[in-house]
């Protein structure tokens, strides 16, 4: 809706001027009555319209009452507008009211249109109208000074837009709309600010209810308001749906919002373009920088439902500080919810969004690649964060079900591709994940796999790791001598591809493991042979491996004075390494 009051006839009469502002007054003053008309079925939000009816009532000095901000589509502007309705009897002087277009195909509206508009609506005519955007604005204050008049400014970008807008008397109340946060306007100007979220279930049903009426599917209304994500445009279009096509049972559309391919496609006005929800996304979207909008579209390529700003950063390339200020613009731009304990989330409706963006706008290989990366790079780093010695296994295990998410993914991907080094790292990174997050009946499934296709593509390194990575889940799952065999078998490769460290960490398994079969002879054979390859080596950080398993070995033998001598060793060895 534009907002361009035509110029009010009558005598105009000059009464003054100081500098470039000229004071006019007009007969009678004029009552301008801009707001839209109230939104049908407006449902819900009883705490944000009690919370404004408080604002008012209890203002002093504050002008701006408050500034509502929330993504695209959450019924800013509906809440406003409605409310606005609600309290206008509080202001005789009138109504103004002007959509900034913050967020929209055309270019936002600048201040001194907006103050054009305004003034007029106010009574003045186009020449009497001061040139400079200070004279239009002192103007403006003048002529609402000891008047009480309500101005609603709705989708605003910047605070800048907005600064010029806001009488100087507390008889005028402002209230401001915007999808970012306008920091500036509570901390300079008093503002509260009211941040929207999607409606609660109930509430979302009973908008639906309003449209649609009280015999619908109990079930089927429910479960449409979940796949509408709760967000109020996307209840209002599916609601229009269902009562534009009353031969077509609820559940139909429900059907075909499961379709996340489909579903921002059927979330949309069928004679309204502009109020899709992908094209309300999409004003968002384009008005990110790109390296933000990068990041976003991204975001759509995570699988988990939440995700943490080191995932993103592999996803992304980039460093934590790096995507951690893109996050913050996104969460700034409410196009992302951070959540607690520094994760983060996209709705629902996003991330079809995002992932659509993402096929659009990010090239094939950048897209292929991006979580393949991810699940390497992110699977390195944290392992890189918990070293052996020191590790809080409960940390450890939550952190990991992040990387099993990304790599089921990167495993995905990897075989999209038929890349086969890709596969197989793959597989590697899933099943140590599984393992690490408690899961080895996955984890051997995985494992088995990735011997399987070792053997096909005859890797005989990855073959050894896979049979590595079967005997651990096998020892978790208590097969013991099914885990001795696949161990001896990777000790077998090892052995006959000169690998001198896989040949000492499968020393030191078979060690492990037979120490625990309380066959302590044997035990301590293998453990004295992996150490003696890893002097060879100099391999520091395996060394000191095999001595933590000798030290376990003296523990189990009751040789406690050996034991702390043996992890005193490992410890100092795993300093030098850096591993504190």
């Amino acid at each position: 809706m534009r907002n361009e009051a035509g110029a009010v006839t009558g005598a105009v009469v000059q009464a003054g001027s100081v500098g470039q502002v000229n004071l006019v007054a007009s007969r009678p003053p004029v009552r301008p009555a801009q707001l839209p008309p109230d939104v049908s079925h407006f449902t819900g939000r009883t705490r944000e319209m009690a919370e404004l009816n408080t604002l008012l009532t209890t203002r002093t000095e504050a002008v701006v009452i408050s500034a509502i901000a929330g993504t695209g589509g959450v019924g800013k502007t509906s809440l406003a507008v409605h409310w606005a309705h609600r309290v206008r009897d509080r202001f005789p002087d009138g109504q103004l009211y002007v959509n900034l277009r913050g967020f929209d195909p055309d270019p936002p509206v600048p201040p001194a249109q907006a103050l054009d508009g305004f003034l007029r609506a106010l009574g003045m005519s186009g020449e009497t109208i001061p040139r400079s955007v200070d004279a239009m604005a002192a103007t403006y204050r003048s002529l609402l000074a000891d008047r009480r008049v309500l101005v609603v400014l709705d989708n605003a970008a910047t605070v800048d837009q907005v600064r010029p807008l806001l009488p100087n008397t507390a008889t005028c109340a402002v209230v401001v709309t915007s999808r970012n946060r306008l920091a500036g306007l509570v901390a300079r100007d008093g503002a509260h600010r009211i941040n929207l979220d999607q409606l609660p279930p109930d509430e979302a049903v009973s908008l639906l209810r309003g449209v649609i009426g009280p015999t619908a599917d109990t079930d089927a209304i429910h479960e449409l308001a979940r796949r509408c994500g709760y967000l109020p445009l996307a209840l209002r279009i599916a609601a229009e749906h269902v009562v534009n096509h009353p031969q077509r049972p609820v559940s139909d559309l429900v059907a075909g919002l499961a379709d996340e391919q489909r579903r921002l496609d059927l979330l949309a006005a069928e004679d309204d373009e502009a109020t899709a929800v992908r094209t309300v996304f999409e004003w968002s979207y384009r008005a990110l920088p790109p390296p933000t909008a990068r990041v976003f579209r991204l975001l759509g390529l995570h699988p988990g439902p939440s995700f943490s700003a080191p995932a993103i950063a592999a996803l992304a390339g980039l460093s934590d500080a790096e995507v951690r200020r893109h996050l913050d613009k996104l969460t700034g731009t409410h196009m992302l919810t951070e959540l607690p304990g520094n994760r983060f989330q996209l709705h629902d409706l996003l991330r079809d969004y995002s992932r659509e963006r993402a096929d659009l706008d990010e090239a094939e290989d950048a897209r292929i690649a991006a979580v393949p990366l991810a699940a390497t790079f992110g699977f390195h780093r944290l392992a890189a964060q918990f070293p052996f010695v020191t590790t809080d296994t409960l940390v450890l295990r939550a952190r990991w079900q992040e990387i099993v998410t990304i790599s089921e993914v990167g495993l995905h991907s990897a075989h999209t591709e038929q890349d086969s080094p890709l596969i197989l790292t793959a597989l590697s990174q899933l099943a140590d994940a599984y393992f690490w997050a408690d899961r080895f009946s996955e984890s051997f499934k995985v494992a088995g796999q990735m011997l399987t296709e070792a053997r096909d593509f005859g890797e005989c390194r990855r073959e050894a790791q896979a049979l590595h990575a079967v005997a651990m889940a096998q020892e978790k799952l208590g097969q013991a001598t099914e885990a001795v065999a696949h161990y001896r078998s990777a000790l077998s490769i090892y052995r006959k591809i000169g690998d001198l460290r896989g040949e000492g960490v499968m020393l030191c398994m078979l060690g492990n493991i037979h120490r625990r079969q309380q066959r302590f002879n044997e035990a301590k054979k293998h453990i004295d042979q992996a150490i003696h390859i890893f002097n060879r080596t100099g391999n520091t950080w395996s060394k000191a491996l095999a001595l933590r398993k000798i030290a376990r070995l003296h523990l189990d033998l009751d040789r406690p004075g050996k034991a702390i001598q043996a992890f005193s060793r490992a410890v100092a060895l795993s300093r030098a390494e850096g591993d504190h």
